[in-house]
């Protein structure tokens, strides 16, 4: 990934590989306030997410995140860590994975569920992914629903009618 740099790579059972990397970048910015820290981290954790496969290999990228305290004594954010386009807050996936993803879905007419079996995520993630790229190339948002339908779903109870001379019948008011 951009940015960043590999600190270590390991084999992890039962055929997968585990990477370790860190951002090359020495240097951070306040999310808040903008000034910049050049000194060294408070404190390192690792978080796990995962990448593209390597061949058929599965891949567990370890970020070791820094976490720096702001200079700037009058800003609220005291302490932030490290932040990547690659992988946004919040996110497990990077995003050259939720790339592929929705290449892979939106390409073809395969079910999401074996997408995701591809890559190894779940489907979810790759719904999410889908829809992340609809909206983003959509003009507008949509339109809020105002009314629920009925789709194919029943909205009441199977009725049973008595038919003179057949038994009982299953009516549908449908």
């Amino acid at each position: 990934m951009p940015g960043f740099r590999v600190v270590s790579c390991q084999e992890t059972p039962p055929n997968g590989r585990r990477v370790v990397v860190m951002q090359s970048a020495d240097e951070h910015a306040c999310q808040r306030c903008g000034v910049l820290v050049v000194r060294q981290a408070v404190r390192r954790a690792g978080v796990a997410h995962q990448d593209l496969p390597m061949g058929h290999r599965p891949l567990e990228v370890i970020w070791r995140k820094r976490r720096y305290r702001c200079a700037e004594r009058g800003c609220p954010q005291r302490v932030f860590t490290e932040r990547s386009d690659q992988v946004p807050p919040r996110h497990q996936l990077t995003a050259r994975l939720r790339t592929k993803l929705e290449a892979a879905a939106s390409r073809s007419a395969r079910a999401l569920s074996d997408v995701a079996a591809e890559y190894g995520v779940f489907w979810w993630s790759v719904h999410r992914a889908l829809v992340a790229a609809a909206l983003a190339r959509a003009a507008c948002a949509p339109p809020p629903v105002r009314l629920l339908g009925l789709d194919e779903t029943r909205a009441r109870s199977l009725r049973w009618a008595w038919e003179d001379g057949t038994g009982w019948r299953l009516s549908s008011p449908w």
